[in-house]
């Protein structure tokens, strides 16, 4: 466990730094969601695995008594539990984004009374471990603790079953193909997830698998979107580009030369690390830059921007050709 815990803080800071990383360059929102999602996730996680592992690793040859640390334990897992609620609700706003949709206000409401009643409900369950509370909730609070493990369960199949549900009216044809990946990928983590605690928990392999899966599962799906991202703003740029309706474009909103050079820079691919290197800019500069634009434009990210242009130069090509 000594090299265990520092790798899956590691892989957790990875992550949330990868995704970072690409919500700086292309400002999706489905990014930021993900974003907030796996903040929270990896909170959980130290939190509620590398804490209780910690303890044991420090505390083994303490005189401390199993009452006392049992009592931790479920302190610990009281204090994660919020964070695990909050990163399920942004996994469904991640996905809900992805697909184009809005979340209805009512998911928030649901949210915070199903985080209110959990934190009662285990703040009851802590209680009763420890002897002070006895009452006719007991049967009740038994159940709760059997199942609280999977209350996570329907939220994981509303956010997987918004990929697969809405992708079909995605556009273009890459998008609805990323959604339904991203789906399939989801599913194929999450089975094993819930799945495998009931089979290898009394192992002991269990405990230093499970929290490497727990930190390490969503590398897949990261550098899987890092992927696509990188690779479709390259494949889908305009190419050729169509002056004619690049410049009716530039006119009629008003874009500036300077403007100008970044927008074809995007069109052809680049970061803006890249634009940056070769107009001698500062980064923050390209974000001012991209954001006049985006506000003269009327679009809200670098996805619409290009689909405007890429649909402008077909038209145009379209109409040529008549």
């Amino acid at each position: 466990m000594g090299i265990v815990l520092p790798l899956c803080v590691g892989i957790g800071i990875t992550q949330i730094f990868i995704v970072l990383g690409m919500y700086r360059s292309y400002r999706f929102r489905y990014l930021l969601a993900y974003l907030y999602f796996l903040i929270f996730l990896n909170i959980f996680g130290f939190i509620n695995i590398i804490g209780p592992a910690f303890a044991d690793y420090v505390l083994i040859d303490l005189a401390i008594s199993a009452h006392v640390y049992r009592a931790l334990r479920q302190v610990l897992s009281f204090i994660a539990t919020p964070f695990i609620i909050v990163a399920w609700y942004f996994l469904i706003l991640m996905t809900r984004n992805l697909v184009e949709k809005k979340l209805p206000r009512i998911f928030l409401v649901v949210f915070i009374c199903l985080m209110g009643m959990t934190i009662l409900t285990y703040g009851l369950l802590i209680i009763e471990s420890q002897g002070g509370f006895i009452g006719s909730l007991s049967p009740l609070l038994q159940i709760y603790r059997k199942t609280l493990r999977f209350i996570g369960i329907p939220c994981i199949v509303v956010a997987i079953g918004q990929l697969f549900f809405y992708s079909r009216n995605l556009e273009p044809e890459n998008m609805k193909r990323m959604a339904l990946r991203l789906g399939w990928i989801y599913l194929i983590l999450y089975i094993p997830f819930y799945t495998l605690p009931c089979l290898l928990q009394e192992s002991y392999i269990w405990p230093v698998g499970y929290p490497l899966f727990h930190f390490t599962m969503h590398l897949w799906p990261i550098f899987f979107i890092k992927n696509f991202l990188k690779h479709f703003f390259v494949e889908e740029s305009i190419r050729p580009e169509n002056e004619a309706s690049l410049a009716a474009i530039f006119t009629k909103n008003n874009i500036s030369p300077r403007e100008q050079e970044i927008i074809r820079m995007i069109l052809k691919g680049k970061s803006y690390k890249d634009i940056e290197r070769e107009l001698f800019i500062s980064v923050r500069t390209v974000r001012n830059h991209m954001s006049s634009i985006y506000r003269k434009l009327k679009v809200e990210n670098r996805f619409q921007m290009i689909n405007l242009f890429r649909n402008t130069s077909l038209a145009e090509e379209s109409n040529n050709n008549q």
